[in-house]
């Protein structure tokens, strides 16, 4: 299905909106390794995510699926993370909200399940004071 002309000028004024956030501009970029969301799955293969990080405040996931399936991966992200913390995903082109605590971030990695061509681009923020 083709995108229609309002739609596609949105995802344009999101991208050019995140490619200007100081953690694009100015902040450190990052190759961000995807593993398998379970045994037996292979579809981590099908994508690519980066990261970047200017600071605890500043940080940026961007993830794609680059098939023609769904495709899911567990991410390794670069950051800091702590384990008795709670960090907020916003997907910025939906305002869509993702918590997810810091042992299971540690643990496991942050979990993504895309459709083909799907992607996000989280902005990851702290939302829970530690326990």
């Amino acid at each position: 299905e083709e995108p229609t002309d309002t739609a596609l000028s949105e995802f344009y004024n999101t991208l050019l909106a995140v490619l200007s956030q100081p953690a694009v501009r100015d902040g450190h970029w990052q190759l961000v390794e995807c593993r398998p969301a379970w045994d037996g799955n292979p579809t981590q293969d099908c994508f690519i995510a980066f990261a970047w990080e200017k600071s605890l405040a500043e940080r940026l996931v961007v993830v794609v699926n680059y098939s023609d399936h769904q495709s899911q991966a567990k991410l390794c992200l670069p950051f800091a993370i702590e384990s008795n913390t709670t960090y907020r995903f916003t997907d910025l082109p939906t305002n869509a909200n993702y918590d997810w605590q810091g042992e299971d971030l540690l643990s496991g990695g942050l979990y993504v399940d895309l459709p083909a061509w799907g992607s996000h681009i989280f902005s990851m923020a702290t939302v829970g004071l530690p326990k």
